[in-house]
C-alpha cells in the first residue's frame, strides 16, 4: 500500500545550538599500506579495524589500530596473506558478530568472485565458496552490505548482499540476500531483488527483524525469519520528493531511521517508523545551509544522539576541489547530532577539506565518535570526536586531619583520563587514589578534572583539615586492679576539635565508646583507646591493666568457752540497694581445728559476715555478725581486697537461760519490690514469704537479746518459754532496716502472741501493709489459726477441743457466708487445711467460725 508521505523540511527551521562535540584529526594518509583507500570501520577485541584497496587486483587490505584509543595503524598482513590470488580489490564492509566473537570481512572483486573471511582473533579463514545462482560470479560487483541476524529459534547467521554490474539484470534477478552460520561456512541463497531495484545499501535489526534498503528504488524490505524478504516501503519513498536513493539506517531510541539522498539536488532526506511500515520525515531538505549537501552517508548513534554524516554533491565537489586553498565558504563533510527533537552542526570547521571525496562512514567506540574516508590530498582522513565527559567523584570523609588522607573515588563518566588537585596542586591521575593534607589546617579545596581527549569537566569539594591532638592520659591505667572489680578508666585529651568519638579495646574487645568506661577485667590484659575529632583527627594510647586474682576471707567463730564447732557461716556482698545484698557463700564451721572457716577465691568488694551457730549444740548463741554485733546494720563491713587473705573473726554473742509460760508467733511476708535471696537453695512453695530470716526477740528496754531463730520454709518464726516481761521483735535482713517493729508484754494475762508478722518491700521492713488489715491477737483460744494473714491456705489447729463435731465457716465483714466445710470431727492437736483459692476466696478480711469455741476469729488473706 501506498505510505502518505509529506514534504520534507529543511533544517534551518531546527534550532541550532553550538556542538560539544570536538573533532581532532586522528591520523591521515595511507595507514601504513599501500595503494590504499578506506571504506569501512568496525570494532573488535578492543581495537580499530579499516578496510579498504584500490582498483587494482589482490590490493584489498584490513588495518588495525595498535588500541581502542591511539591513532596508529598498520597492515594486518594475515588477512592480506589469505586474501591473496583471489583479484579482491577493496574490503567494503567490516561487521563484528552479535556476541562479539568473530570479525568478518567482505570484498567487491577485479575479474573474479567476491569472499567473505572470518577473523576469531588469531587467524583469518575464507569463509567459503558463494553460490551464485544464473551466470557466471562475473556479472556480480561485489559484496555492497553485510549483517549478522538471529530468527526465532535458530543459531546467529551472517547476511550479505551482492551487487550484480548490470544493474542486477542477469537473467530476471537483481542484487541476491545470501546468508551462512557464523559459526560453519556453508551459504544458502536467500532472496534476490527485482532488477529495477539496484544494490542494497545497508542492513539493520529493528523489532525482531532483519531490514535492508536500496538505491534505486528507494525502497525498505523486511524479514522476521531471515527467509523471505517484503518490501515495508515501496515506490513512495520516492514519489513526491527528491529521494532517489537509501544510503543507510540506524536504530535510535526504539525507532528506525532511513537516509538518503537526492540525486543532483542540493539536499538530502531522512526518514523514520516505530513500527517499520508507515514511515514520517523528520529532515533534513538542505543539512546544510552553507553549501550543497545532498546525501546522507552513514548514520549511527552514539552517547545519546544519533549522528549525521552528509556530503556535499559531486558538482560541489569539483568545484572545491579545484581551490586546494579552501578558500571557498564551506566544507566537503559536515556532520549533526539529532537529539529526538533539534539537530546540532558538530565542529563545522575543523573536521574536513575540499579534497574528501565524499565515501566517509562514522564508528561510535569508547566514549568517542569516529568519521573517516579517503582524500584526494593525502590519501584518506580519520578524524576522532571527543564527546564531554561528566565530572563526579565522593570522598571517604569531608573532614580530615593534617599530615592524614582521605580516598577520593572517581565516579565520572565519559573520560580517559584524570587529573586531581588539592588547592592548585596536581596530586594524583589514578580514579581511586588516596588524598594526602599536608599543608595548612582549615578549608581545602578538592578538584577532580576529566578529560576526553580535548573535552574536560571539572568538579571540586571543600574539605575541612583539622589539627592532630594527643592523649594526655588514662587514669589508673597503670594500678593494679583486683579480679572482676569494676574500675572506671577516663581518656584526657589536649587539642582537638568537639565532639570526640572514643573506640576502647580490652584483650581485643571492644571495651566501650564513651570518654568514660567501666571494666571488671578477670585477667590482665592491654587496654587501649582510640579517639577521633570532629575532623577526623585522630589519637591513640594504651596502657597495661594488671589483674590480682581473687584471694580467700578465713577467720575463727569463738565464744566464751572457747571456738564453736558446729554451724554456719554466711557471706553476704554489699550492694547498692536493698534488693542487691545477697548471701553469696555459706560454709560450714571447722570441727578441726575448731571455729575456722574460709571462703576461697573471693571477689574484692565489701562484705557482712554472719556467724550461725547449730541451736542444738549451743542453745545459748546468738546469730552473730562481723564486728561482734547480733543485727546486721550494726556490724562492721569487712572490706576484701586482692593483695592477700582477710582475717575476720566473730566473738559470739550469748542468751541469757530462760524459763517461762510465754511464747510470740509471726511470719515474714515478701513486699513489693523484694528482691533479694538470703538462704541457698529452693525456698518452697509459698513464694510470697520470705525463709532464712533472722528473727530476735530483746530485752525492752535495753535490747539485751534473750531468744533468735531463723524462718522456716513458710517463712514463720516460733519463739517459747518466755518469762513475763516487755520484749522488742527485730528482723535482721541485711540492706533492710526497720521502719517500724513489735513492742510486746507478756504477762499472766496474755502468755502467747500470735500474728506478729513483718512484711519486706524494695528498701525496709514494717510491721504492717496499706494491702491488708493486721491485729496482733492474744492467743487465749483453744484454736489456733496460721498462716494469718494467708496468701491462700489456712491451716486450723485445736488445742483443747475434744470429740466437737460441726461445720467450719467463714464470712466477709458484711456478714456474707463465703465458705461452708463438710461436717469435722476436732481431736485435741489436730490440723485441719482449708484451700482458700479453690473456694475463690479473694484478699481481705474475713471471719472464721468453728464449733465448740465462742470466739469468731479474725483471718486476712493477702494475695500476691
Amino acid at each position: 500500500m501506498k505510505k502518505n508521505l509529506l514534504a520534507l523540511f529543511a533544517l534551518s527551521a531546527f534550532n541550532f545550538v553550538s556542538g560539544q562535540i570536538m573533532f581532532t584529526d586522528h591520523e591521515s594518509g595511507s595507514f601504513g599500506m599501500t595503494n590504499f583507500n578506506m571504506r569501512c570501520m568496525e570494532t573488535y577485541n578492543g581495537k580499530i579495524y579499516i578496510g579498504g584497496g584500490d582498483y587494482n587486483p589482490d590490493s584489498a587490505k584490513v588495518g588495525v589500530s595498535a588500541d581502542g584509543a591511539t591513532g596508529t595503524f598498520s597492515q594486518d598482513l594475515s588477512f592480506s596473506t589469505i586474501s591473496s590470488g583471489k583479484d579482491d580489490q577493496h574490503v567494503n564492509v567490516l561487521k563484528a558478530s552479535a556476541a562479539g566473537n568473530f570479525l568478518f570481512a567482505a570484498t567487491d572483486i577485479y575479474a573474479d568472485d567476491s569472499h567473505v573471511y572470518r577473523f576469531d582473533g588469531s587467524n583469518w579463514i575464507d569463509f567459503g565458496n558463494i553460490p551464485y545462482p544464473f551466470g557466471d560470479s562475473s556479472w556480480y560487483a561485489g559484496i555492497t552490505a553485510m549483517e549478522t541476524f538471529t530468527s526465532t529459534g535458530s543459531n546467529d547467521s551472517i547476511y550479505i548482499a551482492l551487487s550484480s554490474s548490470g544493474n542486477g539484470n542477469i537473467n530476471g534477478i537483481g542484487t541476491c540476500i545470501f546468508r551462512t552460520s557464523v559459526n560453519n561456512p556453508g551459504w544458502v541463497f536467500v532472496d534476490s531483488l527485482g532488477i529495477n531495484d539496484g544494490s542494497v545499501n545497508d542492513f539493520s535489526v529493528f523489532n525482531n527483524q532483519l531490514f535492508f534498503c536500496t538505491d534505486y528504488n528507494t525502497r525498505v524490505f523486511a524479514s522476521a525469519t531471515g527467509t523471505n524478504f517484503t518490501a515495508v516501503s515501496d515506490t513512495g519513498l520516492y514519489a513526491g520528493s527528491f529521494l532517489q536513493e537509501i544510503t543507510c539506517l540506524e536504530v535510535f531510541n526504539a525507532e528506525l531511521y532511513a537516509g538518503g539522498s537526492a540525486g543532483g539536488q542540493t539536499f538530502a532526506e531522512i526518514w523514520k517508523t516505530s513500527d517499520g511500515l508507515n514511515w514520517t520525515q523528520v529532515g533534513p531538505t538542505g543539512i546544510n545551509p552553507g553549501f550543497d549537501v545532498d546525501i546522507i552517508k552513514d548514520l549511527k548513534v552514539s552517547n545519546n544522539n544519533l549522528y549525521v554524516l552528509g556530503v556535499e554533491a559531486m558538482a560541489a565537489f569539483q568545484r572545491n576541489s579545484q581551490n586546494a586553498s579552501s578558500s571557498m565558504f564551506g566544507n566537503q563533510t559536515q556532520i549533526y547530532s539529532y537529539d529526538g527533537t533539534n539537530y546540532t552542526q558538530t565542529d563545522l570547521n575543523s573536521i574536513s577539506t575540499s579534497s574528501d571525496n565524499g565515501s566517509w562512514a562514522l564508528l561510535s567506540y569508547q566514549n568517542s565518535l569516529y568519521a573517516g574516508g579517503p582524500n584526494f590530498a593525502v590519501t584518506n582522513h580519520l578524524y576522532k570526536g571527543y564527546f564531554p565527559p561528566t565530572a563526579s567523584f565522593n570522598l571517604s570523609n569531608d573532614t580530615t586531619c593534617l599530615f592524614s588522607s582521605i580516598t577520593g573515588y572517581n565516579t565520572s563518566t565519559g573520560y580517559d583520563s584524570t587529573e586531581w588537585f588539592i588547592n592548585t596542586n596536581i596530586v594524583s591521575y589514578i580514579d581511586t587514589t588516596p588524598l594526602g593534607f599536608y599543608s595548612t589546617t582549615g578549608p581545602d579545596t578538592v578538584m577532580l578534572i576529566v578529560y576526553n581527549g580535548p573535552n574536560s569537566d571539572t568538579v571540586s569539594q571543600i574539605v575541612f583539615v583539622g589539627n592532630q591532638f594527643s592523649v594526655d592520659s588514662i587514669n589508673y591505667i597503670s594500678a593494679s586492679v583486683c579480679a572482676t572489680t569494676p574500675t572506671n578508666y577516663s581518656v584526657f585529651t589536649s587539642g582537638g576539635t568537639s565532639p570526640f568519638t572514643y573506640s576502647w579495646q580490652y584483650s581485643g574487645s571492644s571495651a566501650g565508646t564513651q570518654q568514660t568506661i567501666t571494666l571488671s577485667p578477670a585477667a590482665s590484659s592491654t587496654l587501649s583507646v582510640s579517639c577521633t575529632d570532629h575532623f577526623g583527627c585522630t589519637a591513640f594510647s594504651s596502657g597495661f591493666v594488671n589483674v590480682l586474682s581473687s584471694t580467700d576471707i578465713v577467720g575463727t567463730i569463738n565464744y566464751s568457752s572457747g571456738q564453736v564447732a558446729n554451724g554456719n557461716v554466711y557471706l553476704i556482698k554489699q550492694g547498692a540497694s536493698s534488693a542487691l545484698y545477697d548471701t553469696v557463700s555459706v560454709v560450714s564451721i571447722s570441727a578441726a581445728p575448731a571455729g575456722d572457716f574460709i571462703f576461697t577465691g573471693i571477689p574484692a568488694g565489701g562484705y557482712i559476715i554472719r556467724a550461725e551457730a547449730n541451736s542444738g549444740t549451743y542453745p545459748l548463741l546468738v546469730n552473730t555478725y562481723y564486728g561482734d554485733h547480733y543485727l546486721w546494720d550494726s556490724a562492721l563491713t569487712a572490706i576484701h581486697g586482692c593483695s592477700a587473705a582477710d582475717t575476720n573473726n566473730i566473738m559470739m554473742v550469748e542468751l541469757p537461760v530462760l524459763t517461762g509460760p510465754g511464747s510470740i508467733h509471726g511470719t515474714v511476708y515478701e513486699g513489693i519490690g523484694f528482691g533479694q535471696k538470703l538462704i541457698l537453695g529452693p525456698v518452697g512453695v509459698m513464694t510470697n514469704v520470705i525463709p532464712g530470716v533472722p528473727v530476735k526477740v530483746g530485752k525492752n528496754p535495753g535490747g539485751a537479746i534473750v531468744q533468735t531463730g531463723l524462718t522456716d520454709v513458710n517463712g514463720q518464726f516460733d519463739f517459747m518459754n518466755l518469762p513475763y516481761d516487755n520484749y522488742k521483735i527485730y528482723t535482721d535482713i541485711p540492706g533492710y532496716p526497720m521502719d517500724s517493729s513489735y513492742a510486746v508484754t507478756l504477762s499472766a494475762a496474755t502468755d502467747s502472741l500470735i500474728n506478729l508478722d513483718y512484711y519486706v518491700d524494695s528498701n525496709s521492713v514494717y510491721i504492717d501493709l496499706t494491702t491488708a488489715i493486721h491485729f496482733v491477737s492474744k492467743n487465749t483460744s483453744s484454736v489456733r489459726i496460721y498462716p494469718n494473714p494467708s496468701n491462700g491456705q489456712i491451716k486450723i489447729q485445736t488445742v483443747e477441743l475434744n470429740n466437737s463435731k460441726g461445720l467450719i465457716r467463714i464470712f466477709d465483714v458484711s456478714g456474707r457466708l463465703v465458705f461452708s466445710s463438710k461436717e469435722n470431727s476436732f481431736q485435741s492437736n489436730s490440723i485441719i487445711t482449708i484451700d482458700l483459692d479453690a473456694n475463690e476466696i479473694s484478699s481481705g478480711t474475713y471471719f472464721l467460725e468453728i464449733p465448740g469455741t465462742p470466739e469468731k476469729y479474725k483471718i486476712v488473706v493477702i494475695k500476691n
